[in-house]
């Protein structure tokens, strides 16, 4: 059953049964504290709250510092590796874009 949870009114963790969620769009960054109620070996977390990596930091502000862009490069190993372990896959979706006014 497809079910949307309002987390500013609701606590999702025990709202939603645990294991039993396909995909979870992660916009708060709290993706990694719903990993149990993901279905094991099929979930997928999709997040838009985290840190880019390194690589998407070098190519969108090459001026990064290095050591900032290995910070980034480690959250995300972190996150993959957390997320691997609950037989989740964890993705990151960072877009940079210019605003286009029509008109």
């Amino acid at each position: 059953m497809d079910q949307i949870v309002d987390y500013t009114k609701e606590d999702v963790l025990k709202k939603v049964e645990k294991g039993s969620v396909d995909f979870l769009y992660n916009t708060v960054g709290t993706g990694m504290a719903h990993l149990p109620l993901m279905k094991p070996k099929s979930g997928i977390i999709v997040s838009i709250s985290n840190l880019p990596t390194g690589r998407v930091m070098a190519r969108v502000m090459p001026q990064t510092p290095w050591i900032s862009k290995r910070i980034f490069d480690a959250v995300d190993f972190w996150n993959r590796k957390r997320a691997g372990q609950w037989s989740v896959k964890w993705e990151m979706s960072f877009n940079v874009g210019e605003s286009k006014r029509s008109g």
